[in-house]
């Protein structure tokens, strides 16, 4: 009876172990990488932007939401609709 409870007990051990190791693990990996949302909503917006989750009429219409007036020019901004 004694041998069962040790048996048990190891194994109890030996899973707590592994379970713990796989958590060391997984927040050290390559894909425990966490990518910072910026708190920023036009950063954000570009960003949705530059990965293709929004199209360019979405993209402005957000901004001028988001703003008093259209994105200004630059080189990470498209330029507004032409007529």
């Amino acid at each position: 009876m004694e041998e069962i409870v040790i048996c048990v007990v190891a194994l109890i051990v030996v899973a707590v172990a592994v379970y713990l190791i796989a958590r060391v693990v997984e927040t050290r990996g390559p894909l425990a990488r966490r990518v910072a949302v910026p708190s920023d909503p036009i950063e954000l917006l570009r960003q949705r932007y530059a990965r293709g989750e929004i199209g360019r009429e979405e993209y402005l219409e957000a901004w001028l939401d988001l703003t008093s007036g259209p994105p200004q020019r630059s080189a990470d901004v498209p330029p507004p609709p032409t007529p």
